[in-house]
């Protein structure tokens, strides 16, 4: 107990000497009629007349970066880092080339390339496969004595050709009902 009662003591003893010694600094600080000076990002709010210091520095509020600009405080215009940079995605058909951050476009946009339909494929788009309109289908022409049916667009064949329907005319002289062919 006698310990503790020596340590309270010179603890006690310590702090009255460290406030005497500090008295006059704090004294003539409190008796300043104080003329302040606002705080900005790096100066703290300070008197002009004694330094004493009523609020730290308000540190930078920087704005995020964009494309083209750094970082920048929104208090002092201090800029840090560098832009972003634009991110751009490439034309298509439909949009343009243009940044995914800002939205800036470089170039317009490509437009359809189309192919002519056929019977088998429809009118398409040769760069992102947007169909217009659909395959045209084979469009056969009937099928004759010696040629099958064919498609007037594509010359496909399907089928085999019908072959003559001869009759005999006279004795010399026989006719395709079908073709009017002789032999």
């Amino acid at each position: 107990m006698k310990k503790n009662h020596l340590l309270v003591t010179v603890i006690l003893s310590l702090s009255i000497v460290l406030l005497l010694s500090l008295w006059p600094a704090i004294s003539s600080k409190a008796a300043c009629n104080h003329s302040f000076a606002a705080a900005t990002c790096t100066s703290s709010k300070k008197c002009t007349k004694c330094g004493f210091v009523a609020a730290p520095a308000l540190g930078h509020n920087y704005a995020a970066a964009t494309c083209t600009k750094a970082q920048t405080c929104r208090r002092c215009g201090k800029t840090s880092g560098k832009p972003l940079g634009h991110n751009f995605a490439a034309a298509t058909c439909t949009t343009p080339e243009k940044c995914t951050r800002c939205g800036f476009v470089t170039k317009p946009a490509l437009g359809h390339y189309f192919t002519a339909a056929t019977c088998t494929t429809p009118e398409k788009c040769t760069r992102c496969g947007f169909v217009t309109k659909p395959a045209l289908g084979h469009n056969y022409a009937a099928a004759t004595c010696t040629e099958p049916q064919k498609c007037t667009r594509c010359s496909r064949t399907i089928g085999n050709p019908l072959g003559h329907d001869w009759t005999v005319v006279s004795p010399n002289v026989t006719r395709c009902n079908r073709c009017g062919a002789t032999k």
